[in-house]
C-alpha cells in the first residue's frame, strides 16, 4: 500500500519535472543573473569592509559573508506554492483537487521538489561553479555539506509547510497579494535572506531562534560554512524536524477548517 500511495506522488514528480523543463530558458536566465547578484555584492561588502577597517561584521570575514549568499543560492529552498494555491481556489480546482486520490498538499509539494530539481541543476550549480572559479568560494568539507544539504532540504519543507499554511488564508480572505508580500517581506528578512542574523542584535536572535524562520535558511547556510560542530548541526536538524511535525500539525487544523469554508469559488 505505502509503493502504491508513493508512487502516485512519484509520477506527479515526473510529469512536473517534465513541465518544468520547458521554462529551461527561464532556468538560464537565472543562472546569469544570480551571478551578476553576487558580484554586486562582492564590491558592495568590501567597500564597506574597507570604509569600516574592520577584519570582520556580523562575526564574518569578507569571504565567509561572500560565501553565506553564495551558499544562499546554492542551498535555494524558495516554494511557489502560495502562487498556486490561490490561484486554484480562485479558478474553482478546488473542485477537483478535493476528490483526486492524492492530497493538495502533496501534489503540490511533488511539484515544488520538481522544480526545486530543476532549479538546481540550471542555476544553482552553475552559480557554485563561478562563484568557485571567480569568488573563491569552496566548501568547508564532505561532512558538512551532507548535513548543510540535509539541512536544507528540511528548510525547504518548513518554508513549504509555512506557505501552504498562510496561503490556505486564501479560503477566507477572498484575496492573496498584501498576505503574500508580508510573508515574503517576513521571510527574507527574518530567515537570514537579505543579511545574515547575526547582523541583529542578539536579543532579536534568540527571539528568532524560537520562530521556524531561521531554521529555512540561516541554519543550513551556516552549517555549510563550518560554524558549527557536528553535534550542534545534528542539534539544529532536530529542531527542523521538530518544526516539520508541528507546522504539519497546524496544517492539518487549518485545511480541515478551510474544507468546511470552501464554496467553489469560480465554479
Amino acid at each position: 500500500m505505502f509503493f502504491s500511495w508513493l508512487n502516485k506522488y512519484l509520477a506527479i514528480y515526473k510529469l512536473s519535472l517534465k513541465q518544468a523543463f520547458s521554462y529551461r530558458f527561464e532556468f538560464g536566465i537565472w543562472a546569469i543573473l544570480h551571478p551578476v547578484r553576487l558580484v554586486i555584492l562582492y564590491f558592495l561588502w568590501s567597500s564597506i569592509f574597507n570604509y569600516s577597517g574592520a577584519a570582520a561584521l556580523g562575526g564574518m570575514t569578507l569571504s565567509e559573508l561572500i560565501a553565506y549568499y553564495v551558499t544562499a543560492v546554492v542551498l535555494d529552498t524558495y516554494v511557489g506554492v502560495d502562487r498556486r494555491l490561490p490561484e486554484e481556489i480562485y479558478k474553482g480546482d478546488m473542485v477537483i483537487a478535493f476528490i483526486r486520490p492524492v492530497t493538495v498538499f502533496g501534489r503540490l509539494l511533488a511539484h515544488e521538489l520538481a522544480n526545486r530539481s530543476i532549479a538546481f541543476l540550471f542555476h544553482m550549480l552553475p552559480t557554485a561553479v563561478f562563484a568557485f572559479f571567480f569568488l573563491g568560494y569552496n566548501i568547508v568539507s564532505v561532512p558538512y555539506t551532507a548535513l548543510a544539504m540535509a539541512a536544507a532540504f528540511l528548510g525547504l519543507l518548513i518554508n513549504y509547510e509555512l506557505t501552504f499554511i498562510i496561503a490556505t488564508t486564501t479560503f477566507w480572505t477572498r484575496a492573496y497579494y498584501g498576505t503574500s508580500t508580508l510573508k515574503e517581506g517576513l521571510l527574507y528578512l527574518m530567515s537570514g535572506w537579505l543579511i545574515p542574523l547575526t547582523f541583529f542584535p542578539l536579543i532579536i536572535q534568540n527571539i528568532l531562534k524560537f520562530t521556524p524562520y531561521p531554521y529555512i535558511m540561516f541554519f543550513p547556510n551556516t552549517i555549510f560554512l563550518g560554524k558549527y560542530a557536528v553535534s550542534q548541526a545534528l542539534g539544529i536538524i532536530a529542531i527542523q524536524i521538530f518544526w516539520i511535525i508541528a507546522l504539519y500539525g497546524v496544517y492539518l487544523t487549518v485545511w480541515h477548517l478551510a474544507k468546511t469554508k470552501f464554496t467553489g469559488e469560480g465554479v
